[in-house]
């Protein structure tokens, strides 16, 4: 039997802008990305990077659902 670990359901929630400056690439800069969201159209956005961390972090694997 498979151990599954718990869900994390994130919905798309929009477009979130994310700052691009780096220790290598000091300038700022933006970019628009998918946002996602753990409760709907609540703060915080994360992206699905961003999202699969936080799932991880707390022992969970990341759904994501759009619509």
């Amino acid at each position: 039997m498979v151990n599954q670990r718990p869900v994390i359901r994130y919905v798309y929630v929009g477009q979130a802008e994310r700052g691009t400056a780096t220790p290598r690439n000091p300038r700022p800069g933006y970019r628009w990305v998918d946002g996602w969201s753990e409760n709907g159209n609540t703060q915080p956005w994360l992206t699905r990077r961003e999202a699969q961390a936080d799932a991880k972090a707390r022992g969970c694997r990341a759904e994501f659902v759009r619509g």
